[in-house]
């Protein structure tokens, strides 16, 4: 009986160590790597191509692109019970609610459900992601891009990553749908960092349909809210699927990319 129960709490300590060291623990901001079967988004060891970049001169914007490809280790929970929004410009709460009653209940509707699954960009699993979809007559005017945003319950200090793992769709490919993709840290309704991504700088990275990207900044100030948005070049589609973004990581390193 003594030589059984050793047995079990072996293995049970074996249980333990593997569960730990297969990255759970989303509730705490952990990353999970479900390996060949990340939705698409390939296997979380330096291969993802990365464009992650920071602000060394102090005027908002990155302008230095930082070496190797981008590791995700840490999500937005290690700092607290995170929510997501769905917003335009920038604007999340108050100043959000005012542009949505200046558009009218249909279009405000429309912008709302443009997001689908906000909350998987959060959930610690690579394997998830959230759903930007567009449709005709929603941009233009008053509404310059779809955006979500994560917000922290807290500062999250400097230093931290916003760095998103995004794919597109073979529709946004193809379209070469975009104009252009923000990353943009704020605190309060200040705008601290942002990075901008063009079609071409993507292109650059080599992305084909549904291969995913690491994209995103270094911070160099204190932020509460992290937010990723999507202007169109194309006002005239209805593109159901243009981006997906499987998470937001606060926390990585930067390696050299294996060999093929």
């Amino acid at each position: 009986m003594k030589k059984t129960l050793l047995a079990a709490m072996v293995a049970t300590s074996f249980g333990l160590g593997a569960c730990s060291a297969d990255g759970n623990g989303t509730e705490s901001g952990g990353i999970v790597d479900d390996g060949g079967d990340n939705g698409g988004f390939g296997p979380n060891d330096g291969s993802t191509p990365t464009n992650v970049g920071e602000d060394t001169d102090g005027d908002g914007q990155t302008d230095t692109p930082i070496s190797g490809n981008f590791i995700c280790q840490q999500g937005a929970k290690a700092y607290g019970d995170v929510s997501t929004e769905v917003g335009a410009n920038g604007l999340v709460g108050g100043l959000l609610s005012t542009l949505l009653n200046l558009l009218g209940g249909n279009t405000a509707t429309t912008l709302l459900n443009s997001v689908t699954e906000p909350d998987y960009a959060v959930d610690g699993h690579l394997a998830t992601y959230s759903t930007f979809s567009l449709t005709v007559g929603l941009l233009g005017g008053l509404l310059s891009s779809v955006d979500e945003s994560v917000v922290f319950p807290s500062q999250v200090p400097a230093g931290t990553f916003a760095v998103f793992g995004v794919s597109f769709p073979t529709a946004t490919v193809d379209l070469s749908l975009f104009n252009q993709i923000s990353v943009t840290t704020y605190l309060g309704d200040t705008e601290q960092e942002t990075t901008t991504y063009s079609q071409s700088d993507l292109d650059l990275l080599g992305l084909t349909a549904d291969q995913p990207a690491f994209i995103g900044l270094k911070s160099h100030k204190a932020f509460d809210r992290v937010t990723i948005g999507l202007t169109p070049g194309l006002l005239s589609v209805n593109v159901g699927d243009a981006m997906h973004v499987h998470e937001l990581c606060t926390g990585g390193k930067f390696v050299t990319a294996p060999s093929t």
